[in-house]
């Protein structure tokens, strides 16, 4: 049994926590849930669920699916530092570029319809929590299996934002500054994170050519595809429901989903 453990050690610990980071992530939100709720109401708990399943279609992109294929060339590169430098940099690279893109597009759907438009700040605040993922490097941590660091960053993180929560989310009307806090954290998160990787893997960013960045895009594409398809049955129910039914019933639609969601972990 020794040497089994000995053997599959990396993997037990890398299991072990994404598996304390999921039961956190199911606690945090098991705690907020009800307060969110009963603080702001079914109404804007709708629309703040509205607002995240549109600009989830942003985060699709700036993902562009390196979630998957980044981690693959990472892991194939861990070992030499150069690659691995080359492939963080190159990821970010087309990270922040598009980034800038989606926020140009939001800004356009946003001020040239008036569905949208009515609530800009809202979906400019939820937009910041698809640059904190897109910042957040966890295709790195998972290339190198050290799942640990992204379980002890984002726990801390996520643990300060629900007494943010409680301590400053006391009526309705607080529903922007909800969906700030939560953005907010999602960014510091993925920004500290970035700082972390440079100091403790040393990894160094290095500009890269446009030959290299087509490379990454050509290798990523399938996956980004791959990532739309599943989008349609995971985003697009809420986002639908949203654009011809009320922010009440998208609510109520919402509220239940995280009880399914929440019955089926158990």
């Amino acid at each position: 049994m020794k040497n089994l453990y000995l053997r599959y050690k990396t993997q037990i610990k890398n299991f072990s926590s994404l598996s304390i980071l999921n039961f956190f992530n199911f606690v945090f939100s098991f705690i907020t849930f009800p307060y969110i709720v009963r603080v702001i109401g079914v109404e804007k708990f709708g629309l703040i669920n509205f607002a995240a399943a549109f600009v989830a279609y942003f985060g699709l992109l700036t993902d562009y699916g390196f979630s998957w294929s980044a981690t693959q060339l990472v892991s194939l590169n861990r070992n030499e530092k150069l690659k691995l430098d080359k492939n963080y940099s190159s990821v970010i690279s087309i990270k922040i570029f598009l980034i800038i893109l989606s926020v140009i597009l939001l800004s356009i759907i946003i001020f040239s319809i008036d569905f949208f438009r009515n609530d800009y700040q809202l979906y400019y605040l939820s937009f910041l929590f698809v640059v904190g993922t897109t910042f957040f490097p966890n295709w790195f941590f998972q290339g190198i299996e050290k799942m640990g660091y992204i379980a002890s960053i984002t726990i801390i993180f996520r643990a300060l934002s629900v007494i943010a929560i409680f301590v400053f989310i006391t009526e309705p009307s607080d529903y922007l500054l909800l969906v700030g806090i939560n953005g907010v954290t999602t960014l510091i998160i993925g920004l500290f994170a970035m700082v972390f990787i440079q100091w403790k893997f040393n990894i160094k960013f290095i500009i890269p050519n446009l030959n290299e960045v087509k490379v990454y895009l050509n290798y990523s594409w399938d996956y980004f595809i791959t990532n739309i398809g599943i989008s349609f049955y995971t985003n697009t129910n809420t986002f639908i429901l949203g654009l011809f039914a009320s922010n009440t019933v998208v609510g109520y639609w919402a509220a239940a989903d995280k009880i399914r969601n929440a019955i089926t972990i158990i």
